[in-house]
């Protein structure tokens, strides 16, 4: 599945929204936002077993694609989930902008994402989350 057609690519979507309109009202400056960069990638899981048959330490018991939120009934609480990417993500923005600005750039984001909800919806029920169970292979020792 593309990028573009998960949840998180809504998130960093409406992320930027949220950043560009700071810049346009001169809360931070365009070169702020040029020079930031999220270290995010998405696995595919081709690319994941190959990683994992390169290792050589574990061989795969279990993979599959599942549903990140299968107890959600319903709308996304945007609020809850952007306390959670805050809180994995905040220290990455205060060290960028500041930390006096970041409160503003999360609660615009909540904003963002509520106006986009509707895209939003009909995305994080699709099989997006890869699941992995491992074993470690045991390996024999030779005594020389």
């Amino acid at each position: 599945m593309p990028f573009s057609e998960l949840p998180n690519s809504l998130l960093f979507e409406c992320m930027t929204l949220s950043l560009l309109n700071m810049v346009k009202e001169g809360l931070i400056s365009e070169a702020q936002v040029d020079s930031f960069n999220l270290p995010f990638y998405t696995v595919s899981p081709g690319e994941m077993t190959k990683l994992i048959e390169r290792n050589a330490c574990f061989s795969i018991e279990r993979m599959e694609l599942t549903d990140p939120a299968p107890w959600l009934d319903g709308p996304v609480n945007m609020r809850e989930w952007v306390v959670h990417v805050r809180a994995a993500m905040e220290e990455l923005f205060s060290k960028h902008f500041g930390r006096e600005i970041v409160g503003e750039i999360f609660d615009r984001l909540i904003k963002e994402l509520t106006d986009h909800s509707h895209q939003l919806e009909s995305k994080y029920k699709e099989k997006t989350l890869l699941f992995i169970a491992l074993k470690r292979k045991r390996f024999s020792s030779k005594s020389t």
